[in-house]
């Protein structure tokens, strides 16, 4: 949310919120039950904040968009 927040535009950061809320409420966090994958989340945010420290925006989407991958429905097909 730092990141979106940081965009400035309250419409983007309430409707992303509003996706990340539905995540939840939809059980795609529950791989985070364990430490392993609290572990490979952190990891994940800290390569995506690298990524935008370093100002490299592709690397930052591709990164951001496998992060996301494990809320996706699985009857979608992978982001490409």
């Amino acid at each position: 949310m730092a990141v979106v927040d940081s965009i400035g535009n309250s419409r983007w950061s309430k409707t992303i919120s509003n996706l990340r809320d539905e995540s939840r409420v939809n059980g795609a966090y529950r791989y985070l039950k364990d430490s392993q994958g609290l572990h490979h989340s952190a990891q994940e945010h800290i390569d995506i904040a690298k990524a935008v420290q370093e100002r490299d925006p592709e690397k930052a989407a591709v990164l951001m968009l496998k992060h996301l991958e494990y809320a996706r429905p699985k009857n979608y097909p992978p982001a490409s």
